[in-house]
């Protein structure tokens, strides 16, 4: 894969309109969207990246979400992709709000898929969180964390990789990154939302029941996350994928796809004739 003058690697495929920047969230990869390179790449060109830090890219110069947000914007200048709608899975949702937010500039849209809000006291969070990782260390609460976002319908193998991936991730920066995901909402998430001025679609899967686990939404539901979106960011879509775990573009595939493809052309088509 080619990388940015920072160390940032990314995938291009296929040539139309618009641009589909992807990106994965904590401890995952580029990988994660090989679906959707597959389902859309005739119609679109996709690109996939490795956040700093993850994957095959360099780690960042620093640990913060504005850093990563950052590096995104790096791959849209450095690549040349010009207009891309931006889409975000997971912490990549927070992430892709940071990008847009140091360069609105060509953004056509944003799409959030399975985000989430931590509305609560920030040092009681970080704290919380804190005590949590040291306790066993990071890469045993990773390992938890992340077995608690599959359904009993998820393919065993899948589900295996996804755990096993996280420990890849060096543990100094992983528990930085994850502190800082933490207590990046009350910073930052509602503004980031309110200076949206693009269209936004929500695809949402999961979200934490009454006993803070992970459950499946199912249609006609709308999580939290959905209804803060759909109340900050005027004219904003959400929809429900129901029935699986928190990798909707892995459970579900070609329903996600079916979803980018239908808001891509619906942006697009408001662009052409706007």
């Amino acid at each position: 894969m080619p990388q940015t003058s920072n160390g940032v690697s990314y995938h291009v495929g296929g040539t139309g309109d618009p641009t589909l920047l992807l990106v994965h969230g904590f401890a995952c990869a580029g990988e994660d969207w090989s679906h959707q390179l597959a389902d859309l790449r005739n119609e679109f060109r996709c690109v996939t990246l490795d956040l700093p830090g993850h994957g095959a890219s360099l780690p960042p110069p620093a640990v913060t979400l504005a850093a990563l947000g950052s590096a995104v914007n790096e791959v849209r200048r450095e690549a040349g992709l010009g207009r891309v709608i931006l889409v975000g899975h997971s912490l990549g949702a927070k992430i892709i709000r940071e990008a847009y937010a140091e360069q609105p500039a060509d953004v056509a849209g944003l799409v959030l898929i399975d985000g989430a809000f931590y509305d609560s006291d920030r040092p009681t969070m970080i704290a919380r969180a804190s005590a949590l990782i040291d306790a066993d260390g990071f890469a045993a609460y990773a390992r938890k964390h992340f077995a608690g976002m599959f359904t009993v319908g998820t393919a065993p193998s899948m589900k295996a990789h996804i755990v096993d991936r996280t420990m890849r991730l060096e543990p100094g920066f992983g528990r930085t990154l994850y502190l800082e995901a933490v207590g990046w909402d009350s910073l930052r998430g509602k503004a980031t939302l309110r200076a949206i001025k693009v269209p936004v679609l929500v695809l949402q899967s999961t979200h934490l029941g009454a006993s803070l686990e992970r459950e499946s939404l199912a249609r006609g539901m709308k999580s939290d996350f959905m209804k803060l979106v759909e109340r900050l960011v005027p004219g904003a879509e959400t929809q429900v994928i129901a029935g699986v775990g928190h990798f909707s573009m892995l459970e579900a595939p070609h329903e996600v796809s079916q979803a980018l493809r239908m808001f891509a052309s619906r942006t697009h088509g408001r662009e052409m004739h706007g």
